[in-house]
């Protein structure tokens, strides 16, 4: 292998996860997009520019839908992840146009700008009590005691979930993102997708009976009907992801803070600058997992021949900090107007399988390419 393509394949196994952004730099440099093999055995090539990661989503001959030549799944993993069951296999962010636009139009109604803002006292009050859960002992595990807590309280309260199965989502969350060299934890965490999946046929068996003004029941009630299977994928994907990007985004932000004394000073005195850092903060260390798409025939990006079925990782967090989009991209600007191109509506969500490990510990991100609307 090239040094390029040896930095790309450890970059996507995790290796120089500490040092990523110093072998961004040197991938950057490189122009095109760079080979590299996935921890699985496939073969992908690696995005780290900002103009090409744009290019690459936006792209109408790329697609989400991994085709059957395509190696990236583990040959080891339980068959509850294989092709055939994959539980996140049949929700808007795994197809193209016409699907996606008919599971996105299913979830639509519950993120409209009135239901969202009749949310926001709720999400207040969720706030103000684990703020006092902890306020009187003077201290809180930040992740744990807050940035866990309020993504999937207010989670349940989108999906209608029973006040009296908070404890066992919460138990099945805690799970599902710890990696531990333990045997214990670590068949634990094996077994954390089959008790979400029996989770959520359980709360669409509930809705199917008993409706309520939550988003299973509008999923249930879809004027385009969706099957079984696609209701629970995107009630997981609305799950997991919901919940993943929340705790990451609140973990990365109160990290970078906590690095720049100055930056935690100002937003402490000038509130009304929080907006704005949000977006930096998205920017600078964002939450979500490389976006996984694929060419649906050959085509050329950077210089670099992709042939038909070869699939893209684009380093969502490598295109943010590239210096010829932002200037200063390795500093925390808590003031920086955001880039955002205009008119610019990627076609491919970079929410895709999560590649980060327990909360807290290790977060990715798309600030170049929010999902499309």
């Amino acid at each position: 292998m090239t040094d390029g393509e040896t930095l790309a394949t450890e970059i996507l196994d995790g290796r120089l996860n500490a040092h990523r952004h110093a072998a961004y730099d040197h991938l950057r440099a490189l122009v095109g997009p760079v080979r590299g093999r996935t921890p699985y055995g496939g073969v992908t090539w690696v995005v780290t520019r900002y103009d090409q990661a744009r290019a690459v989503l936006a792209d109408p001959r790329v697609s989400k839908v991994e085709p059957a030549s395509a190696v990236l799944a583990d040959p080891q993993a339980d068959e509850t992840f294989d092709a055939a069951n994959n539980p996140f296999a049949d929700n808007m962010l795994s197809h193209d146009q016409p699907e996606h636009g008919r599971l996105r139009r299913a979830v639509q109604p519950a993120f409209s700008p009135r239901r969202i803002a009749a949310l926001a006292p709720r999400i207040q009050e969720i706030c103000d009590d684990l703020i006092d859960g902890f306020a009187d002992r003077g201290e809180a595990e930040l992740i744990a005691d807050f940035a866990f807590q309020l993504p999937m309280r207010v989670i349940c309260e989108l999906l209608g979930i029973a006040s009296s199965t908070h404890d066992e989502i919460m138990t099945i969350m805690q799970v599902f993102f710890v990696e531990d060299t333990n045997q214990d934890v670590a068949e634990l965490n094996q077994d954390a997708a089959p008790r979400l999946m029996d989770f959520v046929d359980r709360l669409i068996a509930t809705k199917q009976s008993d409706p309520g003004t939550d988003l299973v029941t509008d999923l249930v009630q879809a004027e385009e009907p969706l099957t079984h299977r696609e209701m629970a994928s995107t009630i997981m994907l609305l799950i997991v992801a919901g919940f993943l990007t929340t705790v990451n985004l609140i973990g990365n932000a109160m990290f970078a803070l906590l690095q720049d004394e100055k930056a935690l000073l100002s937003l402490r005195e000038d509130p009304e600058r929080i907006p704005l850092a949000i977006e930096e903060f998205l920017r600078y260390e964002s939450p979500f997992a490389p976006a996984v798409v694929y060419a649906s025939e050959d085509m050329e990006v950077g210089g670099v021949k992709v042939a038909k079925d070869e699939s893209f990782t684009v380093m969502i967090d490598a295109a943010n900090r590239d210096p010829e989009r932002y200037p200063d991209a390795e500093t925390l600007v808590l003031d920086r107007a955001p880039r955002v191109a205009p008119g610019f509506r990627p076609r491919h969500s970079p929410l895709r399988r999560s590649t980060t490990g327990p909360a807290g510990r290790r977060h990715r991100s798309a600030y170049v390419a929010t999902p499309a609307a």
